[in-house]
């Protein structure tokens, strides 16, 4: 999909399926622009049936107009998160030099975690469980991010080095 596609773009409230702004976009950029993003963010949820949180306000992104039997079959069943990964992770985050768990326990999500620490979730995301310490300068830390408790063995290799 090109970014100079003039096709309209549906955006509707997740929750009661209204049109964001009474009318559809007049392009992706459009869309894009009131939202804050990338184009290809709308892009790839585009028709997902997923819902995506933009501005505050969980919606689906659609190429036409809802029709009744697709705007029953959204509200009956139970929504999918596009970016779920962000809500549903839980994350170790260790400290390098202690191999202790900040927070002294796992963030419930990729969100809490980079908020928590203060850094961009694509910092996480490159450096998640990848074994290897990232030195966070900004906030003056050294960290490993991981999906799952760190296992004895991991440790014990860290500190033979």
């Amino acid at each position: 999909m090109q970014l100079g596609l003039k096709i309209p773009i549906y955006v509707y409230e997740a929750n009661t399926l209204e049109l964001i702004n009474n009318a559809p976009f007049d392009s992706l950029a459009d869309a894009a622009n009131y939202f804050g993003v990338d184009y290809r963010t709308i892009a790839r949820n585009l028709d997902s049936n997923k819902i995506t949180k933009r501005k505050g306000m969980l919606v689906y992104f659609f190429k036409k107009e809802l029709d009744t039997d697709s705007s029953k079959q959204l509200l009956a069943t139970i929504p999918t998160i596009a970016d779920s990964r962000n809500y549903n992770t839980k994350v170790w985050v260790y400290k390098a030099d202690n191999l202790e768990l900040i927070n002294n326990c796992p963030f419930d999500s990729i969100l809490s975690a980079v908020s928590y620490i203060g850094i961009a979730k694509s910092t996480l995301y490159r450096n998640l469980d990848s074994g290897k310490p990232v030195d966070l300068r900004k906030v003056k830390l050294t960290v490993y991010f991981l999906t799952k408790e760190m296992s004895s063995e991991f440790k014990d290799k860290i500190k033979k080095g």
